[in-house]
């Protein structure tokens, strides 16, 4: 049996320029997600109706809060909020995360994090997230992980899997030594000449 698990993003940032933060400066093991829930009519000039007064050409022109983009529907323009997995800084449309990054499921964002299993790139000059955001997969079978230590690590992308060792049995998070010699897993008594079969932790000897 193989255990697969993910690993959890310890540190959130913002994308194109946007305002970024550390979560270790917040606090070891937090996930801090700043979210923007405004209604449609925040914005001092939001709705608009391009009907007037005064009228103007439409679609009339609508400024948003950030985490918001500006919809039209007929004559009236209004702030709506980014879409789950989107983001935006209120002066334009919003934009989908990139790659293996996300919104953990929450609207009106402006910036997005990577996904577990993934880790955000770096400038190596100023050790910062690089702008727009990317997300490189975490290799937990070269770090931590909860594979048992007779298991094998498998790093596959954003998860990774654990597997018994031959000679274990078990989901690779926990690993029991097989006991071949009363399970029949051995040849020592077919002979010739038979021989008597000895456990080991994980293989078995044959002995006459």
């Amino acid at each position: 049996m193989t255990s697969t698990w993910g690993a959890i993003s310890s540190q959130g940032h913002g994308v194109r320029g946007l305002r970024t933060m550390s979560i270790n400066r917040i606090g070891a093991h937090s996930l801090v997600f700043l979210s923007f829930f405004c209604t449609l009519s925040l914005s001092a000039n939001c709705p608009c109706d391009c009907r007037g007064p005064p009228k103007v050409e439409c679609p009339c022109s609508c400024t948003c809060e950030a985490g918001q983009q500006a919809v039209t529907q007929g004559n009236i323009t209004s702030c709506a909020e980014c879409g789950v997995d989107t983001y935006g800084d209120g002066n334009g449309p919003c934009a989908a995360c990139p790659e293996h990054s996300t919104t953990n499921a929450n609207r009106g964002q402006t910036f997005c994090i990577c996904r577990s299993g993934f880790t955000y790139i770096t400038d190596p000059v100023t050790n910062t997230a690089v702008s727009p955001l990317q997300c490189a997969d975490i290799n937990e079978c070269q770090g931590n992980n909860n594979c048992h230590a007779q298991a094998t690590c498998t790093n596959n992308i954003g998860l990774y899997a654990c597997r018994c060792n031959p000679g274990w049995r078990g989901d690779g998070v926990s690993c029991n030594n097989i006991n071949e010699c009363t399970d029949n897993l051995q040849n020592c008594e077919k002979g010739p000449p038979a021989a008597t079969c000895t456990d080991t932790m994980g293989s078995f000897t044959c002995s006459c």
